[in-house]
C-alpha cells in the first residue's frame, strides 16, 4: 500500500478546537491579548465546557483588570476540571490580587498537591505565603499591646483567623 495516500492516524490530526487553541496561544505568546482574548472567547463560546480556553481567558481578564469576570472563568474551570491545577492557580492570583493571601494559599497548596511536579506552582505558594507573614509581621508592629486594643483589634470583621491569633499571642 503506498503510505503517501494513507490518511495519518486520528492521533495526528488535529482537531478544529485544538488548532484554535494552539492560533489563540500563539497570539497570548506573541503579546498580542485584545486578539487572542477574542480568540479565547470565541473557543468558550463554542466549548462552554473547555477548561484551557477558560483559564487562558481568565488570565487575561485578569491582566487586563477584570476581577471578576476572571474569578467566574476560573472557578467555571475548575467545574469542568476539578482535577486540574491550573483554575486554582487562577483562584490564587484573583485571592493575591484581593489581598486574601490565606484563600491564595489554599488555593496554590490545592494546585501543588494536584501536580507537586510543577516547581512554578510552589514558587507561587511560597510568595504568597511569605506575603502573609509579612502581612502579620508589620501589623504586630502596629498592634497596640493593651488589653482594649487587643480587644478592639480582634475583633476586626475583615481580620482572617490567621492574623487573630497571632495578634492574641503578641498581647501576652
Amino acid at each position: 500500500m503506498d503510505s503517501s495516500i494513507t490518511p495519518p492516524s486520528p492521533a495526528k490530526v488535529p482537531t478544529a478546537f485544538a488548532v484554535r487553541l494552539k492560533d489563540a496561544d500563539a497570539l497570548w505568546a506573541a503579546g498580542r491579548f485584545d486578539e487572542a482574548r477574542l480568540a479565547y472567547e470565541a473557543i468558550v463560546a463554542d466549548n462552554p465546557g473547555s477548561a484551557a480556553a477558560l483559564c487562558r481567558l481568565g488570565d487575561i481578564r485578569l491582566r487586563q483588570g477584570e476581577i471578576e469576570a476572571a474569578h467566574s472563568d476560573f472557578l467555571t474551570a475548575s467545574a469542568v476540571m476539578p482535577d486540574s491545577p491550573w483554575p486554582h492557580v487562577g483562584l490564587g492570583k484573583i485571592a493575591e490580587a484581593r489581598g486574601t493571601l490565606e484563600e491564595a494559599i489554599t488555593h496554590f497548596s490545592r494546585a501543588l498537591g494536584l501536580r507537586p511536579d510543577l516547581s512554578a506552582i510552589a514558587a507561587r505558594l511560597e510568595v504568597a505565603a511569605q506575603s502573609q507573614i509579612e502581612d502579620i509581621t508589620a501589623l504586630l508592629d502596629e498592634v497596640d499591646t493593651s488589653a482594649q486594643g487587643v480587644a478592639i483589634v480582634g475583633h476586626e470583621p475583615t481580620m482572617s483567623s490567621t492574623k487573630r491569633m497571632a495578634v492574641a499571642k503578641r498581647a501576652r
